[in-house]
């Protein structure tokens, strides 16, 4: 079915390989992960896809670092306050908590619109963004 929408090939039954670059497609086949109905995997919903999940997991990366400054252990499941003790760059040491808040917001804003743009907003991708940025641990 790839192999007919225009893909260069499939390697398996998950991959396809398209301008010698490889994607893994096994998350979207399995059962149970979002699917898009009526919507093949063209070239145009790869790259929406693929800048979605930039952006969402660039906002992941910052709640972490929120989470290491503001978070509590017992909810953390790990020692909050640990990058700090180590000197470790992080959004919140360079751009104050606030701030890192308001970037990882501005992330999921611009994750928001990749699928407004592209129509998928029908599927969980949405509400995978609204996790990331709500989550406490």
């Amino acid at each position: 079915m790839l192999a007919c929408a225009g893909h260069d090939h499939v390697v398996g039954a998950s991959r396809l390989v398209r301008e010698g670059r490889v994607y893994d497609l096994a998350h979207v086949l399995h059962p149970g992960v979002p699917s898009f109905p009526g919507r093949m995997f063209d070239q145009q919903l790869l790259e929406a896809v693929e800048r979605w999940a930039t952006e969402i997991g660039l906002a992941f990366q910052i709640v972490d670092d929120v989470l290491d400054v503001e978070g509590d252990a017992a909810v953390l499941g790990k020692t909050a306050g640990k990058d700090a003790a180590s000197d470790k760059p992080t959004y919140t040491s360079l751009f104050g908590v606030d701030g890192a808040k308001a970037m990882a917001d501005a992330c999921a804003s611009r994750a928001q619109a990749v699928l407004i743009d592209a129509g998928l907003t029908d599927g969980w991708l949405n509400a995978i963004a609204d996790w990331v940025i709500a989550r406490r641990n």
